[in-house]
C-alpha cells in the first residue's frame, strides 16, 4: 500500500509519499514564502521525476483538513481532491490538532494545540473530561492558557507568537518549525484501517471560524 500525504494548513508545509508501515519513499518540507499553489504543484512533479513511485499506484491520499490558514487549507484540499478524482482513489482526513498531538506524544501531560488563527486568536482545544475541557474553536490565547492544567505542553505556530503570555514555570513549550508529514502518514494509516476514507466530493475542510468574506457577506462556509 502506497499513499500520499499533504499538509498546507500552516506556513510549514509538508508533502510525502509513504508505504504501509510509514516507510518513507519521498518527503519534502517547505516554507510558504509564495502561494501554496506555486509550491505544491512543482513538488508533485518533482516526486514523479525522481521516480520514487508512480501516482497511479496510490491507495489513498491523506490530507490535513484543518484548522489553520483558510487559503492554505483550501489549496491543499483542492490539490488532494483533484488528484483523488483523477486517480479514482479516496481521501483520508487528518486534523492538524491530531498531527500536533502525535508530534508531542513524548509528553506525559496534557498536549494543547496552539495554532495561529490571526486577529490575536488561536485555534485550540483542551481534551480533558469535565470542566477542564475546551471544545475545538478559535479563542483569545489568554483564555486557552488560563484553562490549561499545570504541566501542559503547548505546541503549534502560535507558541512563538504568544510565548510571553505562557508561564514557562508552569507549562512546556514546543515552538520549533513543525513539519508534520510523518505524523500525518501514521495517523492516516490508522484512519484508513478504521474505514474512514471518503470520496473527494464528500470531504470538507475543518474551519473553526468563518472567513472575513463570509462574515462580510453573511454566507455559509463550505
Amino acid at each position: 500500500m502506497n499513499y500520499l500525504v499533504l499538509d498546507t494548513t500552516t506556513e510549514n508545509g509538508s508533502l510525502g509519499l509513504y508505504q504501509e508501515g510509514v516507510k518513507t519513499l519521498f518527503s519534502a518540507h517547505f516554507r510558504m514564502i509564495r502561494s501554496y499553489s506555486e509550491l505544491v504543484t512543482p513538488l508533485l512533479s518533482q516526486m514523479e521525476l525522481f521516480g520514487e513511485s508512480s501516482l497511479q499506484n496510490l491507495t489513498y491520499i491523506g490530507i490535513v483538513i484543518g484548522p489553520g490558514s483558510f487559503t492554505g487549507t483550501r489549496v491543499g484540499m483542492a490539490v488532494a481532491k483533484g488528484l483523488a478524482l483523477g486517480l479514482k482513489i479516496p481521501l483520508v482526513p487528518v486534523t492538524l490538532f491530531d498531527a500536533l498531538r502525535r508530534k508531542a506524544s513524548f509528553h506525559k501531560g496534557t498536549v494543547i494545540p496552539f495554532v495561529d488563527a490571526k486577529k490575536r486568536q488561536v485555534f485550540s482545544e483542551i481534551s480533558l473530561p469535565g470542566e477542564g475541557r475546551l471544545l475545538p474553536g478559535s479563542y483569545p490565547p489568554g483564555k486557552v492558557i488560563e484553562r490549561a492544567p499545570q504541566g501542559s505542553l503547548f505546541i503549534g505556530n502560535g507558541v512563538p507568537l504568544y510565548r510571553e503570555l505562557i508561564d514557562s514555570s508552569r507549562y512546556s513549550l514546543y515552538g520549533e518549525e513543525l513539519f508534520l508529514s510523518r505524523e500525518v502518514a501514521a495517523l492516516s494509516e490508522e484512519v484508513f484501517r478504521r474505514g474512514k476514507a471518503f470520496a473527494p466530493s464528500h470531504l470538507k475542510p475543518l474551519y473553526l471560524r468563518r472567513t472575513d468574506a463570509e462574515l462580510k457577506f453573511n454566507i455559509k462556509a463550505d
